[in-house]
């Protein structure tokens, strides 16, 4: 979830997801500057986003986010999905908490999904696949 908001203190009331990361200073659609803010543990699984371990931080959230702004959710229907199905050539995107709800699989080794059409145990095979973010236990 992106949450924008003023000034450089995380918004309050939408912390279910954990931590936020921010603020992120992106320009939208050449209208100037806005305080963004992401859930980190949503932020980690966008395919893009990486650890820069020289510089201490996460790399490329800000093109995540922007990336989030154009894709519907194949679960609630609402933009800012930016996890997709990873199996195959599926296009199916979710927001990370309408993933584990609409069924998919995952794999949080490599911060991957799979949907609910793509995730038979077979493609999808535990224990590396769980239907949880962190272990089917």
């Amino acid at each position: 979830e992106v949450v924008r908001g003023q000034g450089v203190a995380p918004p309050a009331g939408v912390a279910e997801m954990g931590a936020f990361l921010g603020p992120f200073m992106a320009d939208r659609h050449g209208h100037g500057v806005a305080s963004q803010w992401a859930h980190e543990t949503c932020v980690v699984w966008c395919p893009e986003v990486y650890y820069d371990a020289e510089r201490c931080r996460l790399r490329k959230v800000e093109a995540a986010i922007k990336r989030g702004a154009r894709i519907k959710c194949a679960h609630c229907d609402l933009r800012g999905a930016t996890v997709g199905c990873a199996l195959g050539r599926c296009p199916r995107s979710y927001h990370l908490t309408c993933a584990h709800a609409a069924g998919c699989r995952f794999n949080a080794g490599a911060y991957t999904i799979a949907c609910p059409t793509h995730s038979n145990p077979r493609r999808t095979p535990g224990p590396t696949w769980t239907t949880t973010l962190a272990s089917d236990a």
